[in-house]
């Protein structure tokens, strides 16, 4: 029988989840939408009853599909959805995340209705922390709320370019293959980061959706919480160090000493937790889990994948083919993005100069 073609593909990656995929799959087959939609989840090497709980829901639902990824890691399931993906959009979310009713909608509307004529390649929404609504939050509950919220919070300041989580956001299909898809290297954290960076440098524009809700799932100990925040900064430093090495870089640093690059960009992202205004005593272990993750991004010898060079550098034909036609000449100087604090019924386009870093609003004759 022949499929309903779909607008839109949800891409889930799923290990040893099997008490929450139900409330995550509820959650998004009751959106209110009329955008056509199928979810995709990929199963990464559980060892619960993940899988065949996934076996069941899909019986019930032809909206759901399921896979299975053998290589570990959550880029590898989702670029593994990916590939299987009917939609013209790729919506990228987490299995312990619950959804607004029309997240759907919200999230992928300026893909299809674009209000800045500007190359839009992604949109990100707003990422809040599931927490119980029968009772008053406890202190670590609280904590983690205003650590996540500030967290969030960052992706617009603490970094030289915006980006959005993969539990939030929507790519265009085409460009996310034009510009080679999640590194596969970065198991758990940063390619996300990446993902984005690379949109950016081929010329597309970013958009963060504040109405594009969605409720995600803490970590239950402080032991769960260091070794996610290592796995953050591992990832993160060995990304960093690659756009290091181009002449646009997050803090100008230029290539010299290998030794004195690595003091420097270790220095400057330690100063870069400054964006965690909230005190707290547990904020130690957030630093300790730094050293932790640097040390072994070193000692692992963690690097991102060489054949996407090219796509860092923004250096891809198929991806400036698929730009219009006023942004192919120019894309090479600027960054762009949609200013996350104007209204989303008026969006301002804001662009970054790659040499001086100076950020302002697009001409309007250009938009």
């Amino acid at each position: 029988m022949k499929k309903e073609p779909v607008q839109i593909s949800i891409i889930i990656p799923c290990k040893d989840a099997e008490h929450q995929i139900a409330s995550c799959l509820s959650s998004l087959l009751q959106q209110k939408t009329s955008i056509s939609y199928e979810i995709i989840i990929i199963d990464n090497n559980s060892n619960d009853n993940s899988y065949r709980n996934l076996q069941s829901l899909a019986k019930k639902n032809e909206k759901i599909i399921i896979s299975k990824e053998q290589k570990s890691g959550s880029p590898a399931a989702r670029n593994h959805g990916a590939q299987l993906a009917r939609g013209n959009i790729l919506a990228f979310t987490d299995v312990d995340c619950e959804f607004e009713e029309n997240w759907i909608h919200r999230i992928v509307q300026p893909l299809l209705s674009n209000k800045t004529h500007a190359p839009i390649g992604a949109t990100h929404g707003q990422t809040i922390s599931k927490l119980p609504i029968d009772r008053k939050m406890n202190l670590w509950e609280r904590y983690l709320d205003n650590l996540f919220f500030e967290f969030d919070k960052q992706r617009f300041n603490a970094y030289f370019l915006p980006w959005g989580p993969t539990c939030n956001l929507a790519v265009r299909k085409d460009v996310f293959f034009a510009v080679g898809m999640f590194d596969e290297n970065f198991t758990s954290a940063a390619y996300d980061i990446d993902l984005c960076w690379r949109l950016l440098y081929s010329g597309w524009a970013l958009q963060h959706t504040s109405d594009a809700v969605v409720y995600h799932e803490r970590r239950s100990s402080l032991l769960a919480l260091l070794r996610q925040w290592e796995n953050y900064f591992a990832c993160n430093f060995s990304m960093f160090r690659e756009y290091r090495k181009q002449k646009e870089n997050p803090w100008k640093i230029e290539p010299c000493h290998p030794i004195k690059d690595f003091f420097r960009l270790s220095y400057e992202m330690f100063r870069g937790l400054r964006y965690i205004e909230h005190k707290s005593p547990l904020n130690i272990f957030i630093k300790l889990s730094f050293f932790l993750g640097i040390s072994r991004c070193i000692y692992s010898n963690l690097k991102p994948q060489n054949s996407l060079a090219a796509s860092r550098m923004g250096q891809l034909d198929i991806v400036e083919k698929l730009l219009p036609n006023q942004y192919k000449n120019i894309y090479k100087q600027w960054w762009w993005w949609i200013d996350p604090n104007s209204s989303i019924k008026e969006p301002i386009l804001l662009r970054k100069n790659r040499t001086t870093m100076e950020l302002s609003a697009m001409p309007a004759d250009l938009c």
